[in-house]
């Protein structure tokens, strides 16, 4: 992915990590539906993150992804790139890009 698509991503998106795929097609946070689009990250690293927004490591976060990406599968690595969505015990984002996991 060039190096201005990265930027442009960060632009869009409040929060940045990477992440494994723990679950497809469901949720960690109460009141999110799951879908096919709905995953479980554990969060790797943290790259960018919003003030006030608590993301450690191995936390899990529920993510649903772009309609105009590729669903991942159990077991895939990648960078997301969202904006917060649900705040509670765990947090749930939406999805604005997503980067290959290096």
């Amino acid at each position: 992915m060039p190096e201005g698509s990265i930027k442009e991503l960060l632009s869009q998106a409040s929060l940045a990590f990477t992440g494994t795929v723990q679950a497809a097609g469901e949720s960690s946070v109460e009141g999110v539906t799951a879908d096919e689009r709905t995953v479980v990250v554990q969060v790797d690293d943290v790259l960018h993150g919003a003030a006030g927004v608590g993301l450690p490591t191995q936390s899990k976060v529920t993510v649903q992804l772009a309609d105009d990406l590729r669903p991942l599968r159990v077991g895939e690595e990648a960078t997301f790139f969202a904006n917060g969505w649900l705040y509670g015990e765990d947090l749930a984002v939406t999805e604005v890009g997503r980067a290959p996991f290096e």
